[in-house]
């Protein structure tokens, strides 16, 4: 299965594939191909974007624009035991919605990733804190699933850990 999802220009001014910031150099070499892996039949993936909008769209959910879409995605894909490629090409429309108002599983989901990005000291998680994880993360999380629960719990104590090691530091970097 492969995915290509071509971004509209007249609204997306820069995007990056969260998940892939280890991937700069093979970006940046024009001859080499980036692979993500493959999902078998059973299974489903998150792909997640973070975009940067054109001036032209930036106070579209003030004016509620909604003029067309965002991307184009090309979906190619085989199914179990048959050779024939399959192709599902669909469009994604350019719609604005609070956060709040998106399905919880995106939420939850949004989380997931600013976890990852916390952890790994990430260029864009300079605009989050811990604090934001886990007021999230408690609003979203499901305590009827297992998951989630322990999901929730790996924030806060991941919160308390590395709130530790940046005390830490700054107090090593005074000395």
């Amino acid at each position: 299965m492969s995915i290509n999802v071509d971004f509209n220009p007249d609204y997306v001014k820069e995007y990056r594939l969260i998940g892939f910031d280890n991937k700069v150099g093979a970006l940046n070499d024009t001859t080499s191909v980036i692979e993500g892996g493959e999902i078998g039949s059973g299974h489903s993936t998150t792909v997640a974007f973070e975009i940067k909008p054109t001036d032209f769209n930036k106070d579209a959910v003030d004016r509620e624009f909604s003029p067309g879409n965002i991307a184009e995605i090309k979906l190619q894909y085989r199914l179990p035991n048959d050779t024939t490629q399959r192709h599902f090409p669909t469009s994604i429309p350019l719609l604005y919605k609070d956060f709040n108002s998106v399905d919880r599983s995106f939420r939850f989901s949004t989380a997931v990733i600013m976890l990852g990005s916390l952890l790994r000291s990430s260029a864009i998680s300079k605009t989050i804190n811990w604090n934001d994880l886990v007021l999230l993360t408690s609003q979203i999380a499901d305590d009827n699933d297992p998951q989630e629960k322990e999901f929730a719990s790996l924030v806060k104590q991941a919160k308390i850990l590395y709130s530790k090691q940046r005390k830490r530091k700054k107090l090593l970097g005074r000395l």
